[in-house]
C-alpha cells in the first residue's frame, strides 16, 4: 500500500469569484414540475477526473483523489454561487443555536483565532454542504467582525480546510447576508 505524499493530502483549494448562476425564472423552474435538467449550484454535475489522477484509474489512490477533486470543487461551487432557497438542513440550524452565545463572545472581540478554534471544536455547528452557513456568516456581519468576515469570505486560513461563506447564499428569512450589512 502505497503513501500519498503531505502534498496529496493537503486540500487548499484556491479562491474563486463569486458568479451569478440563477436568475430568478431558473429558480422557479427547477423547482416546479418536470424541471430536473436545469443547473442546480448545490448539486452540479460532477467534473472529470483531473488528468494528473486519470492514469490511476480503478485504484484506491484514484478513488480518495478524486473524492478530494469532487468536495474542492463542490465547495468552490457552493461558496461563489447564488444558492436560493436556504439549503441548510435544520437539524444544523438547532446546532447552531446550540453555540449562539459562544460565537457571538468571540465575534464582540473578533478574535481569528477564537472563532478558528470555535469552527474547529463545532464545525458540524456553522458548516452546512462545505459551506458556513449563512447563519453564522449572518451573525459575523451583524457583530461587525471585520477580521472574521474577512477570514470566511477569503477561506485561505487553512485551519479553515477549504470552507468559505457565501455571501449570496440566501438565509432561511428570504434575505443575504450582505442585505444585513447595509
Amino acid at each position: 500500500m502505497s503513501t500519498l505524499s503531505t502534498s496529496q493530502t493537503t486540500f487548499q483549494p484556491q479562491p474563486v469569484p463569486l458568479q451569478t448562476v440563477h436568475r430568478t425564472e431558473e429558480v422557479e423552474a427547477l423547482y416546479s414540475k418536470g424541471a430536473t435538467d436545469m443547473y442546480d449550484p448545490w448539486h452540479p454535475p460532477n467534473p472529470p477526473p483531473h488528468p494528473s489522477i486519470e492514469a490511476l484509474t480503478c485504484t484506491h489512490q484514484f478513488n480518495i483523489q478524486y473524492s478530494r477533486q469532487i468536495i474542492q470543487f463542490l465547495a468552490e461551487v457552493r461558496a461563489t454561487n447564488i444558492i436560493v432557497p436556504d439549503r441548510t438542513p435544520k437539524a444544523t440550524c438547532a446546532k447552531f443555536l446550540e453555540i449562539y452565545g459562544l460565537l457571538v463572545t468571540a465575534l464582540e472581540k473578533d478574535s481569528v483565532p477564537c472563532f478558528l478554534d470555535l469552527l474547529q471544536k463545532y464545525s458540524g455547528h456553522m458548516q452546512s454542504g462545505y459551506v458556513i452557513m449563512p447563519q453564522a456568516f449572518n451573525l459575523i456581519v451583524t457583530q461587525n467582525a471585520l477580521r472574521c468576515a474577512e477570514l470566511v469570505l477569503e477561506g485561505k486560513e487553512p485551519k479553515l480546510r477549504g470552507l468559505r461563506a457565501n455571501p449570496n447564499y440566501i438565509l432561511c428569512f428570504g434575505y443575504f447576508p450582505l442585505h444585513q450589512s447595509c
